[in-house]
């Protein structure tokens, strides 16, 4: 084991009782051995938190360190930065706590990112499972690596599910952005905007689990947060660029239950950057906005 460097997952974990259980476990079948595993309930009022005890209470031989903490509700950014503080590890993953990893998911990433020091992370692909835990599609990225203009004009696909990254590098951006969401989303950004590039490999290490509760299916709030991530950096033609995607994508997805917001966004995309009008996005966006 001391051969191996140490691995830290973090499980934050939040009214996800019937599902944080099975987490848990996909962490003990992890096929790496130097882990150390932090799960931190976030003011969880479902009875989560016996739930987690009962089930660490038969792992405890499994990891090299195991913290169990619950507290009241803070929100995701903040635990991550919490666990971050406490965190050992040479390399570190976010684990929700109703998804799970495949058993290779740990020793995979670790061995891509022993190969190649200079990188800030890894990432890798899904399977898709529903309520039940049935697979109803798998999501593969492009092989490759990726320094910022890739991370912000999103050439490639970056699962928050399947990260892993390099603790030094997560601290000397200075940890998460507690005031806004898509934390994963600003993680990444930031990593590759201080020259630390990410990796991604085409092979399933996790098992997302999509449901109705999923903030991601909340448009605007999403493309909110989205914008909000790129105000943080350097207001460049690259930024406004990216601008417009965003607004084209929020357009796109609401081309069809919202006619008006979605001719709302893709005005605001083309006043962002007017040659954007030009862009794939774009095409797309009015092609279901007016033809669809």
């Amino acid at each position: 084991m001391s051969n191996l460097p140490l691995v830290t997952i973090c499980i934050p974990s939040f009214n996800h009782v019937q599902y944080v259980g099975q987490a848990i476990r996909s962490v003990v079948e992890q096929d790496y051995s130097n882990i150390e595993l932090i799960v931190i309930d976030d003011g969880s009022s479902d009875g989560s938190v016996p739930v987690i005890q009962e089930a660490l209470s038969k792992c405890v031989d499994r990891f090299t360190r195991l913290e169990f903490r619950f507290r009241s509700n803070r929100g995701l950014a903040p635990t991550l930065n919490e666990a971050i503080q406490w965190a050992n590890g040479r390399y570190f993953a976010m684990l929700s706590s109703d998804d799970m990893l495949l058993p290779s998911k740990t020793r995979v990433l670790v061995d891509r990112l022993e190969d190649n020091m200079k990188l800030g992370g890894a990432f890798a692909g899904y399977d898709q499972i529903d309520g039940q835990g049935r697979v109803t599609r798998q999501l593969l990225p492009d092989a490759g690596i990726w320094n910022f203009s890739d991370v912000l004009a999103k050439r490639c696909r970056l699962f928050a599910p399947t990260m892993l990254l390099r603790t030094d590098a997560i601290r000397q951006v200075g940890g998460y952005w507690e005031d806004i969401a898509l934390e994963d989303r600003a993680m990444s950004l930031k990593l590759a905007k201080a020259g630390y590039p990410l990796m991604t490999i085409s092979t399933p290490v996790a098992l997302y689990r999509w449901h109705e509760t999923n903030t991601i299916k909340n448009t605007e709030k999403m493309t909110a947060a989205r914008l909000q991530i790129l105000d943080r950096f350097e207001q460049t033609p690259e930024i406004a660029t990216a601008r417009a995607k965003v607004l084209y994508g929020a357009a796109l997805e609401l081309g069809k239950s919202d006619k008006a917001k979605a001719k709302a966004y893709f005005a605001s995309a083309w006043r962002t950057k007017a040659t954007s009008i030009f862009s794939k996005p774009a095409f797309r966006s009015a092609k279901r906005i007016w033809l669809s």
